[in-house]
C-alpha cells in the first residue's frame, strides 16, 4: 500500500449575491466551518485512517489547519521503525510521494509557457550536468526527455510495485545520500525504449 503521508483540500465554498465578497468576514459566513472541525476531530479520534493534516482554504484564509499526531507516529514507525524525533506540524518535512507529480506536471506546464524549459521533448540531460558521465556512457538514457519522466515511460529498471521492504528500490533511494545519482544510475530496460510503455517510477 502506497504511504499516504498527507491530506490538503482544497474546498472552493460558493457562497450566494450577498456573500460574494472576499475576506475573513464573507469566509465566516460561509457554511461548512464546523463540518471541517467536525471531520478534523474525527480524523484526530482515528476514525479516517492514516491522514496526518487537513489544511482548507478559501479566499486566502485558511478556514481549518489541524496535524494529527498519533496517524503521525502510527506512520513514521511503520516506514522508518523509529518514533518521530519531533511532533508534526507545518514545518515538518514530509515525502509527499504521488502528491508531487501532479504539481510538478503543471510547474512543468508553466515554466514551457514562460520559457524556462523549450518543450516536453527536452532532454532530461541539459539538466544535469553534473551527472553528464551517466548520459554519456547510455545511448538510452540520453535519449530521454521530460515527456518520458512526466508519463512515467523513461524505460528504467525499477522495482517500486509490490510492498516498501529493503528491496523496493524507493525505499532503497531515500536512503542514499544522493537521489539524483541513486536514480541516474539505475540501468535502462534492454526489452524497451523511452516512450515505449508504461513503467511506475517514483524517483
Amino acid at each position: 500500500m502506497r504511504i499516504q503521508l498527507t491530506a490538503i483540500f482544497f474546498l472552493f465554498l460558493f457562497a450566494g449575491p450577498a456573500q460574494a465578497a472576499c475576506g475573513s468576514a464573507a469566509n465566516a459566513r460561509v457554511p461548512g466551518s464546523a463540518a471541517l472541525e467536525k471531520l478534523a476531530d474525527e480524523i484526530d479520534a482515528g476514525k479516517h485512517d492514516r491522514l496526518l493534516s487537513l489544511i482548507v482554504e478559501r479566499g486566502g484564509d485558511t478556514l481549518v489547519e489541524r496535524y494529527f499526531q498519533k496517524s503521525f507516529k502510527t506512520v513514521y514507525e511503520e516506514n522508518y521503525k523509529t518514533p518521530p524525533s519531533r511532533p508534526l506540524d507545518g514545518d515538518t518535512p514530509l515525502p509527499v510521494q504521488s502528491v508531487t507529480k501532479s504539481v510538478i506536471a503543471l510547474l512543468m506546464g508553466a515554466a514551457i509557457e514562460k520559457g524556462f524549459v523549450k518543450g516536453l521533448d527536452q532532454k532530461i540531460s541539459e539538466f544535469f550536468p553534473d551527472y553528464k558521465e551517466q548520459f554519456e556512457n547510455d545511448p538510452k538514457k540520453a535519449s530521454l526527455t521530460i515527456e518520458h519522466l512526466l508519463s512515467m515511460s523513461g524505460g528504467m529498471k525499477w522495482n517500486e510495485w509490490g510492498p516498501y521492504n529493503a528491496e523496493n528500490d524507493a525505499m532503497i533511494m531515500y536512503k542514499s545520500p544522493d537521489w539524483v545519482d541513486f536514480i541516474l544510475k539505475k540501468p535502462m530496460l534492454q526489452s524497451e525504449n523511452p516512450g515505449d510503455k508504461f513503467y511506475y517510477n517514483g524517483g
